[in-house]
């Protein structure tokens, strides 16, 4: 390394750190909701309610997103200048501890007014969802820092952490028996029926638990080690000589600060060689400062946005988020399930594995366009209607006993996370090169949680209070008394 530019290998590594935070950014929530169609065969209490209350702990995490951005204001003119970094210090703290938890008590029972609940399950989910949604705003406002073509990178590692646990959920379905009504034991019954005698062979059946390849425990213990991991390279990322050269030249001077806590514990007397460096920075004029930031390539330009265009981006991240989250997470159960729990099973994980695809596959060819953010929306929305209609006919579903039911109800899912998602990296990408990025990014996520926060509670009382769908799984179960066949 030479007059302060990484070597290939030190690029290589950063680039790495940068998978491995972002993959840890969305790791756990993606992570519980693909292992929920498991923990809900296994007799979680709530059964498919589940997804549903589930949702309400992020509405109140929603609270701490609001405390974070009430931070960001009053810490504008401290010597905290960049208040998300201490943020993400404490949240993936949090989160490794509160998945660590998960795999002790994703099980444990407490019996309120006679009824069993998943208390310590869902105090547990309450912690892990605060910290993606805070995660995902800090996260926002971190990607400022990074030079433009790490975003790339970045989103590839929180593709990644949907991509990582669904594909152990499909490996934890590979194995055992997912029967769940098994005989319990055969007799013969003999009936007289006026001179002669019928003979008949009858079964009594019994409910069982399906068996996996492994248990939620082992699931839960990968999400703790991919939690760490993601608090480990933030520290890295944030302390490492080699990371902080990648960073992109600010005008509050972060790049060149010592202290990686983003002025937490900085003094407030500035070192005399940090000082000669923010000199020189802030006499730099602001667009050639641009220009120099930035390689000559113009993909990477930033670009003013009018007002209209950032309130246009800013609904798209509302409603987009909105749908995917507040509306499809919580009937995910009562739609997919309809065609038989194989079906729900198997759908839960790859909507999350395809729905992730989507950033990587941005990646390929980002395009700075607006007709991309809306054409995608739209034939996300187009999807998740289809999803939403079959939730509402539950228990009795279009094509309920044909395959091409099952085909379309996957294709929907699975549409509504590719299509949603991409129009998420696209305006992203918009909001990452304007000349207000790191604002925009950490509004934008906000605005996107508060409508996840909105549409969840409406979804609830829909769900819980109201009771508009009905679980197909609650209408299949064991014969009570013996089933008899002629012998």
């Amino acid at each position: 390394m030479e007059d302060g530019i990484n070597s290939q290998v030190e690029r290589s590594f950063v680039i790495l750190l940068v998978i491995i935070f972002g993959s840890g950014s969305c790791m756990t929530m993606s992570g519980v909701w693909s292992e929920i169609p498991v923990l809900v065969a296994l007799g979680l209490p709530e059964k498919n309610r589940i997804t549903s209350y589930i949702m309400i702990p992020l509405v109140c995490g929603f609270v701490v997103v609001v405390a974070f951005l009430i931070c960001i204001k009053f810490l504008e003119s401290t010597r905290v200048y960049r208040p998300e970094i201490s943020f993400i210090y404490v949240i993936t703290f949090i989160g490794t501890i509160a998945t660590f938890l998960l795999i002790f008590f994703w099980d444990s029972r407490t019996y309120l007014s006679g009824q069993p609940h998943s208390v310590a399950f869902m105090i547990n989910i309450f912690f892990v969802l605060t910290v993606d949604m805070i995660l995902g705003n800090t996260s926002s406002g971190y990607k400022s820092l990074l030079k433009p073509e790490y975003l790339n990178w970045l989103l590839l590692g929180q593709g990644m952490s949907s991509i990582l646990p669904g594909c152990v959920v499909l490996i934890q379905y590979a194995g055992g028996s997912k029967e769940t009504c098994v005989a319990n034991f055969t007799f013969m019954n003999e009936t007289v029926v006026g001179n002669s005698s019928l003979s008949y062979s009858c079964t009594s059946w019994r409910e069982v638990a399906p068996e996996f390849l492994f248990g939620p425990k082992i699931f839960f213990a990968f999400l703790f080690a991919m939690m760490l991991s993601c608090h480990i390279s933030f520290i890295c990322l944030n302390n490492l000589p080699c990371a902080r050269r990648e960073y992109a030249p600010q005008r509050d001077g972060h790049h060149l600060k010592k202290d990686g806590c983003g002025g937490l514990f900085q003094s407030r007397d500035t070192s005399s060689g940090e000082m000669d460096e923010l000199v020189v920075l802030t006499q730099i004029p602001e667009s050639e400062g641009i220009a120099r930031s930035r390689p000559n390539n113009g993909d990477f330009m930033e670009r003013e946005l009018t007002n209209w265009q950032v309130a246009f981006l800013y609904a798209m991240s509302i409603i987009n988020m909105g749908i995917l989250y507040g509306i499809l997470s919580p009937i995910q159960g009562y739609s997919a399930s309809a065609y038989g729990s194989q079906t729900y099973g198997l759908l839960t994980p790859l909507r999350e594995i395809t729905g992730a695809l989507a950033f990587p596959l941005f990646q390929l060819k980002p395009i700075y366009s607006y007709k991309v953010v809306v054409w995608t929306f739209l034939l996300g929305s187009i999807s998740s209607l289809y999803c939403i209609i079959v939730a509402a006919m539950s228990p009795y579903p279009p094509f309920s006993e044909l395959i091409i039911g099952k085909v379309l109800i996957v294709v929907a899912w699975i549409g509504a996370g590719v299509f949603h998602n991409y129009s998420r990296a696209s305006y992203a990408w918009i909001l990452r090169h304007s000349p207000d990025n790191r604002k925009h990014l950490i509004y934008s996520s906000a605005l996107g949680q508060l409508g996840v926060s909105v549409l969840t509670i409406f979804m609830f009382l829909l769900v819980n209070v109201f009771n508009v769908f009905e679980a197909y799984d609650d209408q299949k179960q064991c014969p009570i008394q013996p089933t008899c066949t002629r012998s």
